[in-house]
């Protein structure tokens, strides 16, 4: 119920992850560039946080390519792209 404020669609995503600090762990950023094993995303997805659930809530955990992906992103510095 937490992530309800987030604002996903194209154009609005990025300032609504990056820079941004979690509700749920305000302690950290949604997406912190690069750093993605401090970045919240990371952690939800890797089932690491200890409040809420492991993200996705449904259809099973993300594979390791797509992982890979997102935490290569964030490594990257988390540009606009």
């Amino acid at each position: 119920a937490q992530a309800a404020n987030l604002d996903l669609r194209e154009g609005a995503s990025y300032g609504a992850l990056v820079n941004v600090a979690s509700t749920n762990e305000p302690a950290f950023l949604r997406v912190a560039p690069s750093d993605p094993d401090n970045s919240y995303l990371v952690i939800k997805l890797e089932g690491r946080q200890t409040v809420g659930s492991r993200m996705p809530i449904t259809g099973g955990p993300l594979d390791d390519i797509d992982l890979t992906n997102i935490r290569n992103w964030i490594a990257r510095g988390a540009p606009n792209n």
